[in-house]
Parts: structure tokens; sequence; C-alpha cells
């Protein structure tokens, strides 16, 4: 059994630190100085370095007042994490500066060029994103351009992106032939159309700016580096770690599963090691899997009542166990009725979980240890396309 992990190193188009990242692009956008500078930085469920974003934009506009966007796309947060996250966010950034979470409700955006997005992007001339690059299972990278994009669009705008996933094509740390990454792509274009905007982002600690698409794009070479790794053929099982804070809620987790289901042979395993403290997350993922027993039978649900954000979850999931790849989710908690709808196995421990893989594929099968699993992409040889 090996073990897959995220390695150190960076793209040589990288640079040691924010403010330096910025220099290099030619610096922050200036074009109505006497207006707020737009800045956009991710929620608490992505483990972006905003702080340190935010620290070299105060010192380089001096006494600018900010408009600190958090770019939340469908995602809700209780209070008590908008709190803690906001004030972390703002002692960083320090004043001049207001903030605001945006809202995905339909009523609640603006034009924006050809699109709609949030209100404050509208009124924006000057526009920074903060973001951070890693893989994303379907979307083939996340990073800044995403911040931008989904990060502040409706649910409606949201679910006509994420609807493309249903795609055997978009796939991790795939960007060229993505359709999810496309559509991005070409959704963000049609926001900033008529701003002046950059993107700063960062992958493990080394950081790069510029614009936005061009910039995720660059650090792609990188990103494989970092967080891809092949097998010479398929192996029996996996075993995800997923670390916070994806491992709330199953949801969220299932990104771990997602990420190198195609290094598994048809009739293996996959272990999601994730507490899942909170449960599954948004209901629906759940309530079509308990409507849909198999891949056809979900697809079917879409075509007759239409997509759902978070329904291509549960097609793919149901198209890993059609290829008869057993699921056991290591969460003590996990409710088990949601367990059943699901048709995964909740396994108690580490000991009970390498007995339910013995069991499933044997004693002398061939496996991954993948840490940081949400991120960390296991393939077999030759999959990664330019």
């Amino acid at each position: 059994m090996r073990v897959a992990a995220p390695r150190d190193g960076a793209s040589t188009h990288t640079q040691a630190s924010p403010g330096e990242a910025l220099d290099a692009a030619g610096g922050l956008p200036s074009t109505a100085p006497d207006s707020p500078l737009l800045v956009v930085v991710n929620d608490p469920d992505r483990a972006t370095d905003s702080p340190s974003a935010l620290q070299a934009i105060r010192a380089r506009i001096g006494d600018r007042s900010v408009r600190l966007l958090i770019a939340t796309g469908s995602h809700v947060h209780s209070p008590e994490r908008r709190h803690l996250h906001e004030e972390r966010l703002l002692l960083s950034l320090g004043s001049p500066a207001t903030v605001r979470w945006h809202d995905c409700a339909e009523e609640a955006q603006s034009p924006c060029g050809r699109a709609a997005g949030d209100p404050w992007l509208a009124e924006a001339r000057d526009v920074v994103g903060v973001g951070s690059v890693e893989p994303h299972w379907f979307a083939g990278l996340t990073g800044v351009h995403k911040t931008l994009s989904v990060g502040l669009l409706s649910r409606h705008a949201i679910a006509a992106s994420h609807r493309l996933a249903l795609s055997g094509d978009a796939r991790p740390l795939r960007l060229d032939g993505n359709p999810v990454h496309e559509s991005i792509s070409a959704t963000l274009a049609e926001l900033l159309e008529g701003r002046a905007a950059v993107g700063i982002q960062h992958i493990g600690e080394r950081w790069l700016a510029g614009p936005p698409v061009a910039c995720t794009a660059a650090l792609l070479p990188a990103a494989r580096e970092r967080w891809g790794h092949e097998v010479e053929e398929p192996v029996d099982f996996l075993v995800a770690c997923v670390e916070p804070p994806l491992d709330r809620v199953l949801y969220q987790a299932e990104k771990g599963l997602k990420n190198s289901e195609h290094a598994v042979r048809d009739g293996g395993a996959i272990v999601v090691d994730a507490a899942c403290a909170e449960g599954v997350g948004p209901s629906r993922f759940v309530t079509l899997l308990g409507r849909a027993a198999d891949e056809s039978s979900a697809r079917e649900c879409l075509r007759r009542d239409g997509y759902v954000l978070g329904d291509h979850k549960a097609v793919r999931w149901r198209g890993l166990q059609g290829r008869d790849v057993a699921i056991g989710l290591l969460a003590r908690q996990f409710p088990r009725d949601a367990a059943t709808a699901c048709g995964l196995t909740v396994l108690t421990d580490r000991a009970h979980a390498a007995r339910w893989i013995a069991e499933r594929v044997g004693s002398s099968a061939t496996g991954v240890v993948v840490e940081d699993a949400a991120h960390t992409v296991v393939s077999v040889a030759g999959a990664f396309v330019a």
C-alpha cells in the first residue's frame, strides 16, 4: 500500500509573498481611485490565506476605502462562523473598509455586463480577487477565477454551470475540454466587462497575480506537480482522508472520493475518512439518492423534474457505484438513514475499515492512502490531459 500526499515545491512563475506577486503583475487596478476598491475573498469553506493578501493590498493602497465582499456561492454559514471569518479578515485589512456577504438569491443580483452578479460587483470599477489554487473534482482547478464568478452568482446561474458536471469530461486537473471550466471562464468575462480586475492567489505558500483566468491556467502544471499522483493500473482500494474544513459534511467530504475515483478498479472499494460531524449537508443530495437506485434512474429524475444544484453529485455517485465500487465512511456518528440512502457502509474505526476492505477486495489487495484527499488526485497513468 502506498501513500499519496501533497508535495512541496512551486512553479517558477510564483513569488514568495502576495506583495511580491502583486508588484510583479504591475500592481493593483486604479482606474477610479476616488471610488472604493472592491476586494473579493473566499468564504470559510476554502482554506485560502486571505489575510496575507489583504495585508499586502492595504500596504499598496494607503487610505483608499475598500469594499470587502465575501464570495459564498450557494454556501450557507452560521452566524458564529460568519463572525469569526469576518473578524479575521477585517483585522488584516484595516480601515477604511466595509464588508458584505454575497447573497445568491435571484432577486439580490444586479446586471454586470451581459451577466448578473453581486450588486457590489456591478457597482465596482476596480476589482481584486483573492483565491487559492487546488484541484477541483469537476471544475479542473479552483482558483480566483471561480471566486470572482461562481462565488458571486445567483443560485440559478451557479446551477447552470454545475449542471455541466454531469459530463465525464468534467475532471480534476483538467482545463482544456472541461465544460465546467469553459463555462466559468466565459461567465467571468461577462461579469468583468467594463471593469479593471486583477487576481491574486496562492498555491501552497507561493503566490501569483494577474488576469484571473490566465493566472489560474498558468498554475495548472504546478498543481499537477503538487497534488497529482499516478498509478500504473487501477488499484483495488483507496482510503481518502479528508481534512477540515471540508470534513464537516458528506456533501463537501465526497470531494475526496470524487477526485480519485477513476484510479479504483471496477469492483473495488473506497473508504472516506471524514468526521462528517454535521451530517450530510444540503439534503437534496441524499434525497435524490433515496429516489434513484442507479445512475440511469438518477438521470431520469433530472430529465423528468429538472436539474437542482447538487444533483450532479448524486448522479456521479451512482455512476461510481454502477462500477460495483463499494463506499465506506469512517464517521462514527453519521445518520444511519442517510447511509442507507447513499448505499454506503458506516465504519466505526480504522480497524473496522481495514476488515471491511479485506472482506471486499481481499487481504493482499493493492491500495493507496490519499492524504488531504479533497485536494490530492490519484489517477491512472496518462489520464491527466492538457
